[in-house]
């Protein structure tokens, strides 16, 4: 549904609007660090163990934080309309930071989850997607303008929030204070969060790097970046069922059932990137035109990842889970920190295509990272 939203946009929005629109909302992502993201693993974690009041905790929290965010947006579209510069970005600011605090609601599937409520919640997805596939695409085809577009972009990521939060509270039990289970949990969520807001950033410091320069070419990568995006997010989606599954056995068989579907994972992802390779020179210029016909190489590059995303998503859930997320940290930040001065040198050198060497630099050595703490597990685990 987000495929098809994006093929509707760039028929009815120019090339350089489509590159505004997805450098405001990289900027809406970054600034969702004020909606501290992290504390969707604790909740998952918290109602796994019984502690339904974690929700309401964190989602009191996130609110609270989410107005920083509020006011930075606000204040920054505001003041550069004041100042008469000629930027498209500056009402999409404004209304982005006035709509920003029913951001913080988005957390309300780590419940779902936590209750194992999977077909409630992928319902809910699908349901809310439709909406806003819908919302999205008639307001491009009627108004073709770029202001309504966003408006009714954020209203639908709002309303998803909202709904999501009403079903989510109605799943919560009466249970007891526990201030040991809830300082605990809490304090693995305050790191996770740190954590995010240096990989919120570094995550899209090529939308950043790109869009600044221009964002005509940002959307060529946007679209050239799509595909892979869409099959990892949409696979890490389906994954969330078993991967939730394994979090509640001991680590042992946890282990033996990675190993048992990480092969699968990996030559699913050979597949699914032989399969790109071969279609997407007609399938991009078919889908979006061919205005974006540089963004095939792209695709074909940025595939490459697939298979070793997903295995790395199972991987770090283990940690996440099943331990205090030290490895995920360790690993995260140090891949990230790596990724810094590479795309700066390859996006100097390369442009656009330095910056997706420098994407599968980064996954490769995390990737990598996360197989190494795997294998450290398996011998320590097998031989207790």
């Amino acid at each position: 549904m987000g495929m098809v939203t994006s093929i509707v946009l760039t028929r009815c929005l120019s090339v350089s609007e489509i590159g505004t629109y997805e450098l405001m909302f990289t900027y809406i992502a970054i600034g969702k660090v004020t909606t501290l993201p992290g504390m969707s693993h604790i909740i998952t974690k918290g109602v796994i163990k019984g502690y339904d009041l974690i929700y309401s905790r964190t989602v009191k929290l996130s609110f609270y934080f989410s107005v920083i965010g509020a006011v930075v947006f606000v204040f920054g579209g505001v003041y550069s309309l004041l100042a008469g510069r000629d930027n498209a970005m500056a009402p999409l600011m404004v209304i982005a930071g006035i709509i920003f605090p029913v951001f913080s609601l988005g957390q309300w599937d780590s419940v779902l989850a936590g209750k194992r409520k999977f077909r409630q919640s992928r319902i809910l997805c699908i349901s809310t997607g439709l909406a806003s596939l819908a919302i999205i695409s008639i307001t491009a085809i009627m108004s073709r303008n770029l202001v309504c577009v966003f408006t009714a972009a954020c209203l639908t990521q709002a309303l998803t929030g909202v709904v999501g939060y009403i079903i989510a509270r109605k799943q919560i039990g009466v249970c007891r204070v526990d201030r040991v289970l809830e300082g605990e949990l809490l304090k693995q969520g305050w790191k996770i969060t740190f954590l995010s807001v240096f990989g919120f950033v570094v995550g899209r410091i090529d939308r950043l790097i790109i869009g600044t320069c221009d964002p005509a070419i940002l959307a060529v990568y946007y679209i050239g970046s799509r595909i892979p995006e869409m099959i990892k997010s949409v696979t890490k989606e389906l994954l969330m069922v078993p991967v939730t599954h394994f979090s509640t056995m001991n680590k042992k068989d946890n282990i033996k059932a990675i190993i048992k579907f990480g092969w699968v994972l990996l030559l699913g992802g050979v597949m699914i990137t032989l399969v790109i390779w071969v279609l997407s020179p007609w399938l991009i210029v078919f889908l979006y035109g061919i205005q974006y016909k540089g963004a095939i190489l792209v695709t074909r590059l940025l595939a490459l990842t697939i298979g070793g995303v997903l295995l790395k998503y199972v991987i770090s859930t283990m940690d996440l889970m099943q331990g205090k997320g030290k490895y995920y940290r360790q690993i995260t930040i140090i891949s990230q920190i790596l990724y810094l001065p590479v795309v700066y040198i390859l996006f100097k050198k390369y442009s656009m295509i330095g910056v997706v060497i420098s994407t599968l630099f980064t996954e490769t050595v995390a990737f990598l990272g996360f197989l190494c703490y795997f294998i450290g597990s398996y011998r320590k685990t097998m031989k207790g």
